[in-house]
């Protein structure tokens, strides 16, 4: 019954959220998410929102194929969306299908590994779905939630499948996670090897295991050619080139808002660390009773894992979905093994974290279902009011676009745009700034919202927006009718 309650609640929150297109997919989710829509109406995988860092070296001058990231989840979304209605909406609906299937196939994951009983279990049961949930919607838009899905799904796997079946899930998972994000595939691919090099040394043993590990990652990497609609080769150069101006960027940045203050995963570092140090934990003991011969294989695997997480995780601070992708391993094995009260309830509270942010989330969608709440579809019609005259929009309202190559999608002044629009979500205000050259002409920004005194959000968190038109325009033309 408790595994039922998160469920639904899950399941409420999921239809709920769909419904209202919440959140608004900004930021690095402008990468990613445009190629699932353009996949969902049938036309080629491409990204027609090319905002930095993406540039001409990836794809060629005019180039917009989507060749410089993790494929899967985009292509996944892209067949769910287009089943679902295509477009934006019917993409959306198809990455909450996934978000929905992390939180079920997650909490099973967890609860078939767990040593708990009683209240204890009943905790986690309830926690577990609505935890794993809170963590794929996070980075709604973004290539996780499948990893998220590829990881737990392999998890509660390998709890009931033994032999070589299990190496051949494990080198499955491993390739899958290739070709949904290359770092956490990298990552996989040093679990892999420590999880073959558990086995008796004996050497016939050995190259059994390495061989379904092998057919597993083959069949994998089948499925991932067969849908990908373009060379691999081009993926791959595509891929190193991207991956280059990424590490050229700056890290170690925004550190206490990526791992304490994020409104989504609330001190999410108190979570992972947790967690992980539970794990680690876990993983030394098994490590230790396993024959010499083979115990230092694994451990070296696992220190390279440990070494890549770290890099890609901690010392590049705002990539902390690299670390995310993997809680449902990390409590899979730290609920595994019996532990004190103490120790077994500490778990939960760091696994109940995530769950804060849901809630502070469910808040502000709720909101979106009142009266004077801006949908969607009210600032989709005002967009396609404004194309023809000449219109920019900020990032966030991409979505919102019909034709992105008739609307200027950056920051509101390129190219000299006679409408602008500015998206109210992530600009941490609930009025619209003046701009230099224009007149505030449409104005739908709300204010933030409380409960019992305590904020919420410091904006409205929907798609409430606000017209701008250049003011030269205005006085030049100010018998004409506005449209």
């Amino acid at each position: 019954m408790p595994f039922v309650v998160g469920c639904l609640l899950s399941t409420f929150f999921c239809v709920a959220a769909a419904t209202k297109m919440f959140p608004l997919i900004d930021g690095d989710g402008t990468a990613y998410f445009p190629a699932a829509v353009e996949w969902s109406l049938n036309r080629p995988f491409t990204n027609p929102v090319w905002l930095p860092p993406l540039n001409d070296s990836i794809d060629g001058p005019g180039g917009r194929r989507y060749i410089y990231h993790g494929f899967l989840n985009q292509l996944v979304v892209g067949d769910l969306g287009r089943t679902l209605g295509g477009g934006p909406r019917g993409a959306v609906y198809g990455a909450y299908v996934v978000h929905w299937l992390v939180a079920i196939i997650g909490a099973l994951a967890i609860l078939s590994w767990s040593s708990l009983r009683g209240r204890a279990q009943a905790a986690l049961a309830v926690i577990a779905p609505l935890s794993m949930l809170a963590l794929s919607v996070a980075w709604h838009g973004r290539v996780e939630p499948f990893a998220l899905l590829i990881v737990a799904g392999a998890c509660l796997a390998l709890r009931s499948i033994r032999g070589p079946g299990a190496d051949a899930v494990a080198g499955f998972a491993a390739v899958l996670l290739v070709f949904t994000s290359p770092v956490c595939g990298a990552l996989a691919t040093c679990l892999t090897v420590a999880w073959i090099f558990r086995s008796e040394p004996a050497g016939g043993s050995r190259w059994r295991h390495v061989a379904s590990a092998t057919l597993g990652g083959g069949l994998a990497l089948s499925v991932a050619l067969w849908m990908y609609p373009y060379a691999i080769g081009d993926w791959v150069g595509g891929v190193i080139r991207h991956g280059r101006l990424n590490l050229g960027l700056p890290g170690g940045s925004g550190f206490f808002s990526t791992w304490l203050t994020r409104t989504e995963l609330p001190l999410l570092l108190i979570t992972i660390g947790i967690l992980a140090v539970a794990a680690v934990s876990s993983t030394i003991a098994f490590i230790r009773s396993l024959e010499p011969a083979v115990r230092w294989y694994s451990a070296l695997a696992l220190v390279a894992f440990s070494v890549v997480l770290i890099r890609f995780a901690f010392v590049k601070t705002e990539a902390s979905y690299n670390a995310v992708v993997w809680v449902p391993l990390m409590a899979s094995v730290a609920f595994h093994v019996h532990r004190s009260d103490l120790a077994a309830w500490s778990l939960i509270g760091a696994l109940a974290l995530p769950v804060v942010g849901l809630s502070r989330s469910s808040v502000v969608v709720a909101r979106q279902f009142t009266e004077d709440a801006v949908g969607f579809g009210d600032v989709q019609r005002r967009i396609r009011e404004l194309a023809p005259f000449g219109c920019s929009v900020t990032s966030g309202l991409w979505l919102a676009v019909d034709h992105l190559e008739q609307v200027n999608i950056g920051q509101g002044r390129s190219n000299g745009a006679r409408f602008l629009i500015q998206q109210e979500t992530n600009t941490g205000r609930s009025s619209p700034l003046p701009i230099d050259g224009y007149r505030l002409v449409d104005n739908h920004f709300r204010p933030g919202w409380t409960l019992f005194g305590l904020p919420i959000s410091r904006t409205a968190a929907g798609w409430e927006y606000a017209v701008y038109e250049r003011q030269a325009l205005v006085q030049s033309d100010a018998s004409s009718a506005r449209p």
